[in-house]
């Protein structure tokens, strides 16, 4: 009977030892699991991402327009400033032209 109890005793703890095998696998796997599930792309994840890129497309393009805008203002001042310059310049030259053929009429 001893025999029976010590072989009954080592075929219970052979089970409980491959029960515990398994379910330290079974463990590591569902923790694989749970991190591969983390890694995962999904839904949110997605349109969280084009969301994101969106604002930041529409933050550059604020942006370009913004400076494509001071760009056009400040060549119209150029413009005007060298108008006026040239504006300047024209009646200095009309002027003498015109103190020029008044000294010719008079001469």
């Amino acid at each position: 009977m001893q025999t029976m109890g010590n072989k009954l005793t080592e075929k219970v703890d052979s089970v409980q030892g491959k029960l515990l095998e398994v379910e330290k696998h079974t463990l590591w796997r569902i923790k694989d699991c749970e991190d591969l599930l983390k890694s995962r792309i999904n839904d949110t994840y997605v349109n969280d991402s084009i969301n994101k890129l969106e604002e930041k497309l529409k933050i550059e393009m604020n942006k370009f327009t913004q400076r494509s805008d001071d760009d056009i203002q400040k060549t119209i001042r150029e413009v005007l400033v060298r108008m006026k310059t040239v504006e300047n310049s024209s009646d200095e030259k009309l002027g003498l032209f015109k103190k020029t053929l008044k000294e010719l009429e008079n001469t």
